[in-house]
């Protein structure tokens, strides 16, 4: 099959369907705790038997006073305690397995992964193998020449229900790992997470190709579904691998989250629309289900906005307004599912005026 590909503008519209969010500065966590940070590398045998290590990236409620940080290839800055110690007070807190878009890394979601921690969860996000490897963690990747990784991403993303699982298996199978190396580091006396992390509340939230990998463990992969998991959180996702009746399998609370302008730039480079196709999952799904339009936004918006200093770059800044209420609610359901803050479902039954399209079943 011969396929064709979209103008330059076109492309670089693409960066804001499938693809990697590209991190920024983020500050003044609104959550109760100042927030602390730690890298890992965590041993992981892929599904095809080669061993690899999956850098993680941690987020974690603590009192110690943060200072400024630079994460990776310098793309970003924020006030972070690195490696400070876990706050004593409310431990131990639930875990969230945050999973970033196709080519992005585990720094992708700063704004919410930060504001998360600073709500009394610990928080890992993990790079994974992706064939493309734009953003890392510490900072490097594979630099494939930026017309060619959105073309390995478009292509992808017109999969649909042919999207090839078995060449992304890496992806549930590294999660589950992930899921597996914070609760060793849990049990083990001599980590710095030590007590820190409750195993019964364990939720999953993705971004985009993350949204794949959280909802495969969440109950739409029989291979990978994690019992553990109490929570998903789906952002501006991949809903279009599974004919729709599948999603009535995902038993456990789950909020879907895009973007009010994703329908039209989807439909520009041939994809399907994610609105409606969203629309569709929830109806199918068991409630508790949450279903929220971000006013202007952006499969990129509910991804990652880009700092001060990029924007010459071309790329467009997320407003204040647009990550307040993004935050807001993906922290209010994980609260409310994950920590019985029976406080926090005041902001659940409300809808905000950022909010073109706001559905739930609590």
């Amino acid at each position: 099959m011969v396929m064709t590909f979209p103008g330059r503008n076109a492309l670089l519209t693409l960066c804001l369907i499938l693809l990697v969010a590209l991190p920024a500065a983020t500050e003044a966590p609104a959550g109760p705790y100042n927030v602390g940070y730690v890298i890992y590398d965590f041993p992981f045998v892929s599904p095809d038997g080669a061993l690899q290590s999956l850098t993680t990236a941690v987020w974690y409620p603590t009192d110690a006073e943060p200072t400024p940080y630079t994460y990776g290839d310098g793309r970003a800055t924020g006030l972070v305690s690195l490696d400070g110690p876990v706050s004593p007070a409310g431990r131990p807190f639930p875990l969230v397995v945050f999973s970033h878009g196709y080519g992005g890394g585990g720094t992708a979601n700063l704004f919410l992964t930060k504001h998360l921690a600073s709500w009394g969860f610990v928080v890992a996000s993990p790079d994974y193998p992706d064939p493309d490897q734009m953003v890392r963690i510490r900072g490097g990747g594979t630099n494939t020449p930026i017309l060619q990784y959105l073309r390995n991403a478009l292509r992808l993303a017109r999969t649909g229900l042919d999207f090839p699982f078995d060449d992304y298996a890496f992806r549930p199978a590294g999660l589950r790992t992930v899921i597996d190396q914070m609760l060793a580091q849990n049990a083990d006396d001599t980590s710095a997470l030590h007590g820190a992390i409750d195993p019964d509340r364990i939720a999953v939230a993705g971004h985009s190709l993350g949204t794949f990998t959280a909802l495969s463990v969440a109950g739409l992969d029989p291979q990978w579904t994690d019992p553990r998991i109490r929570a998903v959180l789906a952002l501006s996702g991949g809903v279009f691998m599974w004919p729709t009746q599948d999603f009535a399998q995902v038993s456990v609370p789950i909020m879907f989250m895009y973007g009010e302008r994703e329908a039209g730039q989807r439909e520009r480079i041939g994809l399907a629309d994610v609105a409606a196709l969203t629309q569709a999952a929830y109806d199918v799904c068991q409630p508790p289900k949450f279903m929220l339009e971000v006013k202007g936004g952006t499969h990129f918006t509910v991804g990652q906005r880009v700092d001060e200093e990029r924007r010459a770059g071309g790329y467009a800044s997320l407003p204040e307004r647009q990550v307040a209420v993004i935050n807001s609610y993906a922290a209010a359901f994980l609260r409310l599912y994950l920590r019985n803050d029976t406080s926090a479902a005041a902001t659940l039954q409300q809808t905000d005026p950022m909010l073109t399209l706001y559905r739930h079943d609590m």
